[in-house]
């Protein structure tokens, strides 16, 4: 589902919006009772709820925390309540510097920026754990390809999943 659409002069779009929790009552959109609300997050960090009717969209912006916590508690079982907003505080180590996060996705932009591990070698790791182990046959297509199926790949592992794969790379994690 790619929606963009405008309010008050920003875009909220889903394709570089991240989908944090949704509803959907499983109909097809040409369904006259077709039904879609979602929790996203804007690049911005802003959060917002997308509504969707086979032949409507709306966009509630600027959602706080607490107004995205009642959403999520009528709309997400209690796992997926708990994997979204009760964070785990941890300390990552690598080369002597240490890093607080509370998901692995912050860490990772945390190593990338100090330039302690490239985000390219997080990628490179799960490309050759889940697809091929070889990328250099692959012209620049085939690698931009992979690139984005990888990229899926990691928005679809768990975070227990995706901090094993730091510490297969050498960051020492711990929980605070």
């Amino acid at each position: 589902m790619e929606i963009k659409k405008m309010v008050n002069g920003k875009t909220y779009n889903t394709a570089t919006s991240k989908e944090l929790g949704y509803n959907w009552n499983g109909l097809g959109l040409d369904d006259y009772r077709y039904f879609y609300e979602g929790l996203w997050q804007r690049f911005d960090e802003e959060l917002y709820i997308l509504k969707q009717t086979h032949d409507r969209v709306e966009v509630t912006p600027n959602v706080t925390t607490d107004q995205a916590k009642a959403w999520a508690e009528d709309n997400l079982t209690e796992a997926e309540y708990k994997e979204l907003f009760d964070k785990h505080k941890y300390t990552a180590t690598i080369k002597g510097e240490k890093l607080e996060f509370d998901r692995a996705d912050n860490l990772i932009d945390k190593l990338d920026s100090k330039k302690l591990l490239t985000r390219r070698k997080v990628f490179d790791l799960i490309s050759s754990k889940f697809f091929i182990k070889n990328k250099t046959d692959l012209d620049e297509e085939a690698t931009w390809v992979l690139e984005t199926v990888v990229s899926d790949k990691f928005e679809s592992l768990s975070e227990k999943e995706k901090l094993s794969l730091l510490e297969e790379l050498g960051v020492n994690i711990a929980e605070n």
